[in-house]
């Protein structure tokens, strides 16, 4: 092991290759240290990482990744986690709802049955 990060520069599914032609700047690098693949992009300012690579190895979901999680698509990501926080709501209000409707049920059972 010769320093903390090893590019990426040829992989069984060309994936490091189809990420730097979404954009130029990017590059995969494979960190020792975390054990882990990394998105850098060398037109970054500060530091180069763009992302955390959440799967065991490269496949066609990395760069499917790459692509959703651009700059250009930050407004649709934002929408998107919007939306989910929403659905999210909902469904905890609903079953918050149902607790209370099935609390209040016993509760009025029990004082009519005495």
């Amino acid at each position: 092991m010769i320093g903390r990060y090893a590019i990426v520069g040829e992989d069984v599914f060309d994936v490091a290759r189809r990420i730097g032609e979404i954009d130029d700047g990017y590059f995969v690098a494979y960190s020792y240290e975390k054990k882990r693949f990394e998105v850098h992009n060398r037109h970054q300012r500060g530091q180069t990482l763009s992302l955390v690579v959440p799967y065991p190895r490269l496949d066609c979901r990395t760069v499917e990744l790459v692509r959703y999680t651009r700059a250009e698509r930050a407004a649709k990501i934002a929408e998107d986690i919007a939306k989910a926080n929403r659905l999210a709501e909902k469904k905890e209000t609903e079953r918050l709802c149902e607790a209370a409707a099935k609390k209040a049920e016993e509760e009025l059972v029990r004082l009519t049955d005495k």
